[in-house]
């Protein structure tokens, strides 16, 4: 950055000298704060709601950002910059930052010992951001933690879930675009207006890391904010060789539970979620990614405190496995399909009445990393090869969602539909 700066002043030599005291803070001083990591030698302090607090690199960069343009303009051969221009905010509606410099340390010679940026509240980055959100779905309200604020295009942030914050700046970029989402094909089964999407992956096999991003990829396509559990297998199963976290972390943010290591939480809150969607005269829709063990645990929950909810008739359970159906307890598949509407339909690891989701395929597997949720897919690909292409709970979403095989019959299909 140094050297660009020098070579522009060399290319136009009338370049302001009022331009470090309209700024406040010279040009040598700047660069070195923009360059220097956080604990260098001059304590750069936030100035927010009265509070004085040291600052990180991505607390202070976007504000300092603001006062380089104004060297890079000058340097161009601008005019000097007024008071106002270093306090009005762009014309892109980004809110401006004022620098503000002791005038007892700027005389000549000396450096000061403290800077103070003053940084609109929202200005500043308050935690990483869950990967790829659009700007048109929040996902799982009551279900996000702390925050899910990522545009359209993924981030790879990490989670509450995780419990670690990440941050980062980018300085000049343009806003991501607002993906505009799609309506459900006429005659849905699912009606995204009072009922809720409950998408269960138990993770006895890898192949529900593909099976998390794709359905993933529908929620985003159809702006939709589902419910989702992973780790869905009974109490007692300890067959969880596959740690899923890192995947369903990138592919939902916060935005899912895991109920292998937090159960009763996970319980309770699609338990929560149910009965909401219920008391809005809505349905339940379940699209049973592996065994159905967790599912008759929320059952039993709503029977003992709302014995009053008819679950056999508001509640929609699709599983597409036989596998699946042999997998869980006895007792608990038994309860499952006794008191909700059950529907087994055609399984998606063959060609059939569902889509044959099942098989690798290099056209999907190109789309699937050069679209909006690449870091999400490049997760599940890490955690099930993408030779082993395997997302076949998946066609119980697009079933609850009306997609038809004439629609999606294989990999293929489903990369044009949802992948562009």
């Amino acid at each position: 950055m140094i050297d660009e700066l020098a070579a522009l002043q060399r290319a136009n030599p009338t370049t302001p000298k009022r331009l470090e005291e309209a700024v406040a803070v010279d040009r040598e001083t700047l660069i070195e704060m923009l360059e220097a990591d956080a604990g260098g030698s001059r304590r750069l302090a936030i100035v927010r709601e009265g509070q004085n607090r040291t600052a990180t690199r991505a607390g202070y960069v976007g504000a300092m950002a603001v006062a380089a343009a104004l060297i890079v303009v000058a340097l161009l051969g601008a005019e000097e910059p007024t008071d106002r221009d270093l306090v009005e905010p762009a014309e892109d509606g980004s809110p401006a930052a004022s620098v503000e410099v002791d005038e007892d340390a700027t005389s000549e010679g000396e450096q000061p010992t403290e800077v103070v940026v003053e940084v609109p509240a929202d200005l500043e980055p308050e935690a990483a951001a869950p990967e790829d959100q659009t700007a048109t779905t929040q996902l799982a309200g009551d279900a996000i933690a702390s925050e899910e604020t990522a545009a359209d295009q993924d981030t790879t942030g990490e989670s509450a879930v995780t419990g670690e914050d990440a941050a980062t700046t980018t300085i000049g970029s343009s806003p991501a675009p607002v993906f505009e989402t799609a309506a459900l094909p006429a005659g849905a089964p699912f009606d995204p207006s009072v009922d809720v999407l409950s998408i269960h992956l138990d993770y006895f096999h890898r192949d529900d890391g593909h099976a998390a991003v794709a359905a993933r990829e529908l929620a985003t396509w159809f702006g939709l904010a589902p419910h989702v559990v992973g780790g869905t297998a009974a109490r007692d199963f300890d067959g969880y060789i596959h740690p899923f976290a890192s995947v369903m972390d990138t592919a939902w943010g916060d935005a899912w539970f895991d109920a292998r290591t937090n159960r009763e939480r996970s319980l309770a809150a699609t338990t929560d979620r149910w009965l909401s969607a219920i008391d809005a005269g809505g349905r339940v829709w379940v699209a049973e990614g592996g065994v159905s063990d967790f599912t008759a645990e929320v059952l039993r929950a709503i029977e003992a405190s709302r014995p009053d909810v008819d679950t056999e008739t508001l509640v929609h359970v699709v599983q597409h496995s036989m596998s699946n159906e042999e997998g869980a307890v006895p007792a608990n598949l038994q309860y499952v399909t006794a008191n909700t509407t059950y529907l087994r339909i055609d399984d998606g690891n063959q060609a059939n009445g569902s889509a044959d989701l099942n098989q690798a395929s290099e056209q999907f597997t190109a789309a699937a990393m050069a679209g909006r949720h690449g870091p999400s897919w490049a997760a599940a690909f890490d955690y099930l090869p993408a030779g082993e292409l395997d997302f076949s709970d998946t066609v119980e979403v697009l079933h609850i969602l009306g997609i038809t095989v004439d629609v999606v019959a294989d990999p293929d299909d489903f990369a044009v539909s949802f992948l562009g």
